[in-house]
């Protein structure tokens, strides 16, 4: 093989090596929400990464019975770029009606947190919350922050891959349960309910 060849073989292996090292990485877990051992709605997470940046897009709906029929729908966008958030959405319907948005972004070393009109600003960077959960087992104790209420809540390891999520004021606790590095399954703790989940088999 002459000198050009090999500079072309060798061009093309680094062209491929740079286009495998961004290309499009996505994986999609599903989620089955239950209530009292009763499935009623589901939950989908899908991370993409590419290069540096990581993508998250999450959308769940459960219809619960409690004092008649109600249908509530979330949906969570995230958006982390080498290794800190950016920004996130989460919105929340009911009964196909806007009821709670929270929205964060990030700009010159902190964050403008706007829940439901609240304008508040925190420190950053940010480098764990809570839809990142899903998919990395944490290392606690640790401070996650969750995008539904902007602010920080406490993590805890409970032993045998359980970990417990905690508001600061104390009022609810969630629990994690993983397997192989992989949110298995948990517990949603609410005023009026608690709401189970579990991964669906592939």
């Amino acid at each position: 093989m002459d000198n050009k060849k090999l500079i072309l073989v060798g061009i093309l292996g680094i062209v491929m090596l740079l286009f495998g090292s961004f290309q499009l990485r996505a994986q999609t877990l599903t989620y089955d929400l239950s209530l009292d051992d009763n499935v009623i709605g589901s939950l989908t997470v899908t991370r993409t990464t590419q290069g540096n940046t990581m993508a998250f897009d999450a959308k769940s709906s459960v219809t619960l019975h409690l004092f008649g029929e109600t249908t509530i729908t979330i949906g969570t966008t995230v958006l982390y770029e080498k290794d800190v958030l950016q920004s996130s959405t989460y919105t929340v319907e009911k009964d196909g009606k806007p009821y709670k948005q929270t929205t964060v972004q990030y700009a010159d070393g902190g964050y403008t947190v706007d829940n439901d009109g609240v304008v508040s600003k925190i420190d950053g960077p940010i480098t764990a919350s809570t839809i990142r959960l899903y998919y990395e087992e944490p290392k606690a104790p640790v401070s996650i922050f969750a995008e539904l209420e902007g602010i920080f809540k406490s993590l805890d390891a409970l032993g045998g891959n359980t970990f417990e999520l905690l508001d600061p004021n104390g009022n609810h606790r969630n629990t994690y349960v993983y397997n192989k590095g992989i949110l298995s399954s948990g517990q949603v703790q609410h005023t009026l309910y608690n709401l189970t989940f579990a991964l669906r088999e592939p």
